[in-house]
């Protein structure tokens, strides 16, 4: 739930993201021998299940959130771009989940190149166009958040 601040947990989120990213860049560019491929394999897998839930934490509480309390144009085609581009990342991240070591190394660290490098300009966008809005309505952001959650336990 939104019960800490939501724009730094984001920024958090996207710099761990970043640090995951490196890492496995790292591991990709090592001779693509077996053990490093298979760690890079693990840890792609296990970066997509963390991308997974952080893309479920914004689209079921923060993008409602800030679009109930700061409705506009702008917002909406912000949001809207930024849930095109979850697919999009979803996409290209999803064949790596199961974790199995590639058939194709050279293929697998292209593929896992492209991902890396789409999902941060995604991360990056949101720190530079989402992050300010979230911290401009953050009162508003978790007034609305709680009223929620109250109505949510009252069912």
């Amino acid at each position: 739930m939104y019960d800490v601040d939501q724009a730094e947990e984001l920024l958090t989120a996207h710099q761990h993201s970043s640090e995951h990213a490196i890492e496995l860049r790292k591991l990709l560019a090592l001779k693509l021998h077996a053990d490093p491929l298979e760690r890079a394999a693990a840890m792609a897998a296990e970066y997509t299940d963390r991308i997974s839930l952080h893309f479920a934490y914004e689209e079921e509480h923060v993008f409602p959130a800030l679009l109930a309390v700061c409705m506009t144009k702008d917002v909406q085609a912000l949001v809207d771009e930024l849930l095109a581009e979850h697919v999009l990342i979803a996409r290209l991240w999803g064949p790596f989940a199961l974790g199995d070591a590639p058939e194709d190394p050279a293929q697998f660290a292209q593929d896992v190149e492209t991902a890396i490098q789409v999902l941060l300009d995604h991360a990056a966008k949101e720190d530079a166009r989402l992050i300010p809005l979230l911290q401009e309505h953050d009162s508003a952001i978790r007034l609305w958040l709680r009223q929620r959650e109250a109505e949510g336990a009252a069912d």
